[in-house]
C-alpha cells in the first residue's frame, strides 16, 4: 500500500510540475527539437512515414539521455569505490578546509580597515566607500557585533 501511494504521489508531482508556467510553454519547442519538424508541420495531419520518423526521433532522444545518465552514474560509482579507501583522509582534508576558510576570512581585513578612513586617504571613490559600508553593515547583521569586535581588535593589534 505504501509503495503504490509513493508511486502515485511521484507521478502526480511530475504531472503538476509539467503543467507549471515555467515548463509548459517550452513543450512545443521540445517536441519540435525531438521530431525535427516545425510546430506548423506537427499540427497538420501526419502520414505513416512522418509518424515513424517522430517515433524514431523520440526513441533516440530517450536512448541518448539513458546512455548519458547511466554512464555518469556508473563512472561516479567507480570513482566512489576508488576513493572509499581514502575516506578518512578526505574527511580530514575537508575538515581542515572547513576550519581554514573562516580563519582566512577573519584574517583578510583589508576592506574593513579601509571603511573607517576618508575616501581621500585611500583613493577610493564615494561609491566604493558606500558599497564597503553596506557590506560591513551586512556582516554586522549576519554575524553579530562579536565578529566585528574581533576584526577591530585584529586591526589594532
Amino acid at each position: 500500500m505504501g509503495e503504490s501511494l509513493g508511486v502515485v504521489v511521484a507521478l502526480s508531482a511530475g504531472f503538476f510540475s509539467f503543467l507549471s508556467p515555467c515548463v509548459l510553454p517550452l513543450f512545443p519547442s521540445y517536441i519540435s527539437f525531438i521530431t525535427g519538424m516545425s510546430v506548423a508541420d506537427l499540427t497538420t495531419d501526419l502520414g505513416g512515414a512522418a509518424r515513424r520518423r517522430v517515433l524514431l526521433h523520440a526513441l533516440a532522444f530517450i536512448f541518448g539521455f539513458g546512455v548519458v545518465f547511466v554512464s555518469l552514474g556508473a563512472s561516479f560509482s567507480v570513482l566512489g569505490q576508488l576513493l572509499l579507501d581514502y575516506r578518512v583522509w578526505i574527511r580530514r582534508i575537508g575538515g581542515l578546509g572547513g576550519a581554514g576558510i573562516p580563519q582566512h576570512l577573519l584574517a583578510s581585513r583589508r576592506p574593513i580597515e579601509r571603511i573607517g578612513r576618508a575616501p581621500a586617504e585611500t583613493g577610493m571613490k564615494r561609491r566604493e566607500v558606500a558599497v564597503l559600508r553596506e557590506q560591513r553593515r551586512r556582516i554586522e547583521f549576519e554575524h553579530g557585533e562579536s565578529w566585528m569586535a574581533l576584526a577591530h581588535v585584529d586591526q589594532r593589534g
